[in-house]
Parts: structure tokens; sequence; C-alpha cells
């Protein structure tokens, strides 16, 4: 298994390619764009122009690196629009500008305790959501969130949740993170 730095250096190379297709609103790569945005809610193997794109800036990831970074590039492909902060932050974000619309909430907690097989459709609802608003999502923690979404303690959820109930920013959300969500390798 590669070490979460390994997976750091991918990561963060997928991103910046998938990033380079919208660098400003003006100028965006419409026709990829469109190509990756056919492929939401399919799994890889079933979207082959998303996977001609995912696999030729991906590299050897593994299968369930694959699918996570197959949707996070679908779903960036709906809502181009790069910020910082975890998709909890975003949400409360989204939470206040809709004046703490109870339905807002709602959607949230049922995201956070979506199955894997769900995620495609509850992002999709969640991303679009959040491009109605104009909110930034960070892409690069949405895919490191994805790939460790069904640890058994469900530190990504337990992360997410902090970050919009909190109501704590992102700089301080990030303290906690990194040693809550990296795998740590054993000697």
């Amino acid at each position: 298994m590669p070490s979460p730095r390994a997976d750091d250096v991918w990561i963060d190379r997928f991103i910046r390619r998938l990033e380079s297709l919208a660098p400003d609103e003006r100028e965006p790569d419409r026709a990829t764009l469109a190509k990756l945005r056919r492929g939401l809610g399919k799994p890889v193997g079933h979207a082959a122009e998303r996977d001609i794109w995912v696999f030729a800036n991906l590299g050897d990831v593994g299968p369930e690196k694959e699918e996570a970074a197959a949707l996070v590039a679908s779903l960036f492909a709906l809502h181009p629009k790069s910020g910082q902060g975890g998709l909890g932050d975003a949400f409360r974000q989204l939470h206040k500008q809709r004046q703490e619309s109870p339905s807002i909430e709602k959607r949230f907690a049922v995201l956070l305790d979506a199955e894997r097989e769900d995620l495609p459709h509850r992002l999709r609802q969640a991303i679009s959501l959040l491009k109605a608003d104009e909110i930034p999502l960070d892409w690069k923690r949405l895919l490191k969130d994805l790939i460790h979404w069904e640890r058994e303690d469900r530190r990504v959820q337990r992360y997410w949740a902090r970050q919009f109930w909190s109501g704590r920013s992102s700089d301080d959300a990030a303290e906690t993170e990194p040693a809550s969500l990296q795998e740590r390798s054993t000697p």
C-alpha cells in the first residue's frame, strides 16, 4: 500500500491537471469537461470518454483510488471552481447563505450516512447545490476523503461533521485533520 505521502504526489498531480481544464471561467476546456461530466454516476469501465482522460492523467494507483479519482473528475467537471476547505466547510457556508435552511442540514446528514455505492448520487446533489451558490471546493481534499470513506472509524465523516456543526474554520479543523485522516505506516 502506498504511503500517505505517495498518495499526496499523485493526488496533487491529478488535481492540478483537472484544474488546468478550467483555469478561469473565460477559457475552460469545455469539450473535455463535457466528457468528464458524462461519466457522472458511472463506475470506471462504463464511461469511456471520462476513463480515457482519467487513466491518461492518473497512473497506476489501484481500483479503489481509480474509482475515487474518476468520481472527483466528473464532479469537478460539473463545478470547476476550486477553493479552500473541506466539504463540511463548504456545506456550512451553503447553510449560512441559505438562511440556515433545514433542508441543507438534512442533505448533509444524509451524505454523511451514505454508503460508498450511494456516493456518486449524493455527491452530485451536493456539488450541484454548491455550484448554484458559487461555493468553491477543495478538490484535493475531497479526493483524499473519498479514498478513506469506508474506514471503520468513519474519520472522514467525523471530520466533515466537525467542520459543519462546530463552526470552526477550515484552518482550525486542519490542525486535527492530518493525524486523524492520514494512514500511519508501521515501522
